[in-house]
């Protein structure tokens, strides 16, 4: 299961997994996926960093968007990837539109998840600043 989750074009979600053991009663099993998509995130975090110090900013993006993959309600991981990431890609590399809806759809996440997210504002700042920039219309 954790092998069909990884693969991002299978359409199998980590939600879709977490609901299928908890609906055939594994509900330890449902926690046991959602503690590893945790990790696997965590150490792609990891990777992103390393790629990103190397000068590899689409790969780091890369393994950001991966991460996200695997932990699609994870604040820490939306605001890392989607926010953080991508936005430094867009300002370095040229605006680039699925890079830009994955941002706005996180950025609206995570203010559903906290309005009051300090870095939230900043983040939604640099977004609008970038569109301005390549003169994207809203």
């Amino acid at each position: 299961m954790l092998a069909v989750m990884n693969d991002a074009g299978s359409g199998v979600t980590p939600e879709d997994a977490e609901r299928v053991f908890a609906e055939a009663g594994r509900r330890e099993l449902a926690d046991g996926v959602h503690k590893q998509l945790r990790e696997q995130a965590r150490i792609l975090l990891g990777v992103a960093d390393e790629k990103r110090n190397m000068g590899d900013v689409r790969g780091a993006v890369q393994s950001l968007l991966e991460a996200l993959h695997l932990a699609p309600n994870d604040l820490q991981v939306m605001m890392i990837a989607a926010a953080g990431g991508v936005l430094r890609q867009i300002g370095e590399l040229g605006w680039d539109h699925p890079l830009g809806e994955v941002c706005v759809a996180q950025l609206d996440k995570i203010r559903a998840l906290d309005p009051q997210h300090p870095r939230l504002g900043p983040l939604t700042d640099e977004y609008r600043g970038l569109r301005r920039k390549y003169g994207i219309s809203t």
